[in-house]
């Protein structure tokens, strides 16, 4: 809809303002979801951003990863301070390339501007040294390249008739990382793709991508509730089904790696089924194949 526009403020601040032809809700969405994300945000052409990280709440970990596809590449690490949904995003970041930049406190305002959206971002940096180097890097021609691509990803998502779905991602809490690693690879041959942070892993499980949380016992689970975190068995009211070939084979691994096989049903469907729980109290079905 126009190009970005950029512009300095006092000693340490970057004001950034772009326009979008699509309403706030869409933009803001745009700038949380990994999915598309992934799709937006990667700078000049030939570049991927294979690793996508995004917890869109207080205190949720931040991280993008870039390859140019030829060895190259460089990451991004932050934390989100606070959110208005489809309204404000506040969030500090800093770049790695390899060593890591002063961080960079940067609030975005995603304003109704007619029926589409003004997009303000302003960025305070620690010092004016810091400014300068910064823009030294001509970082606003990656941004407007990024930019141009959210125009094309919020214009494909205007009709929802399209029929693009969102991806699903699975996590799930482990009290100690390496033993949920262990455990799911041994049982399903879940394979370790990276570790963006110390207490997660994301594993490819062949159709989905699982990442793995350390979480300690007695952590709040969420704000809004006063339950703590056990890993004694507990009601798992959304469950991983994971269909395998042979049914049997697996029950048995699963008992081995330290799991439990709680209750079987061979003929009572259309698909054998075993009610399942891992060695910390997290439920999951195994489907197996009729003969």
């Amino acid at each position: 809809m126009s190009k970005l526009e950029l512009k300095t403020e006092a000693d340490r601040h970057v004001i950034v303002t772009r326009r979008f032809a699509a309403p706030p809700e869409a933009v803001y969405k745009a700038h949380i979801e990994p999915a598309l994300i992934q799709k937006w945000m990667l700078g000049p052409a030939g570049w991927t951003m294979p690793v996508c990280i995004c917890e869109a709440i207080p205190g949720g970990k931040i991280r993008y990863e870039w390859s140019n596809g030829k060895g190259g590449g460089f990451f991004l690490t932050g934390e989100f301070v606070a959110l208005e949904s489809h309204k404000r995003l506040l969030h500090v970041e800093r770049m790695h390339m390899p060593d890591a930049t002063p961080d960079n406190h940067i609030e975005t305002l995603f304003e109704p501007d007619g029926s589409g959206t003004l997009m303000v971002m302003k960025m305070t940096l620690p010092d004016a040294k810091t400014r300068e180097a910064m823009l030294a890097t001509g970082m606003e021609r990656g941004m407007e390249a990024s930019y141009m691509r959210l125009e094309g990803v919020l214009g494909s998502g205007k009709n929802k008739a399209n029929g693009q779905r969102p991806s699903v991602h699975v996590s799930i809490d482990v009290p100690q990382l390496d033993d949920g690693v262990r455990f799911y690879g041994e049982v399903f041959g879940f394979v370790e793709k990276s570790r963006p942070f110390p207490a997660m892993a994301i594993l490819d499980a062949n159709n989905v991508t699982v990442c793995m949380h350390a979480k300690a016992i007695g952590s709040r689970s969420s704000p809004a509730s006063a339950e703590t975190r056990h890993y004694e068995r507990h009601w798992t009211p959304v469950h991983i089904d994971i269909h395998v070939e042979d049914f049997d084979a697996v029950l048995e691994k699963v008992r081995a790696a330290g799991g439990t096989v709680e209750m079987e049903f061979r003929n009572q469907g259309p698909m054998p089924a075993g009610f399942c729980a891992d060695p910390f109290g997290n439920g999951f079905c195994v489907i197996g194949e009729r003969p």
